[in-house]
């Protein structure tokens, strides 16, 4: 799928709380999709533990 750079992106959640984004798997991506082979999927890392200590630190 080919989404232009114009194009506006919403994301809705159902719950309470906002979800939390493993930072590193999101950086994985946008690596390979400025990579010359295009966007796709990697293994998400487990996430090291944030500075940040009202910030959740979920694994895998």
């Amino acid at each position: 799928m080919w989404l232009h750079p114009g194009c506006t992106l919403v994301f809705s959640y159902s719950g309470g709380r906002v979800p939390d984004l493993n930072r590193q798997w999101v950086e994985a991506l946008a690596s390979t999709a400025n990579a010359p082979s295009g966007l796709y999927v990697v293994r998400e890392p487990a996430v090291e533990p944030s500075a940040d200590p009202g910030r959740s630190t979920r694994t895998g």
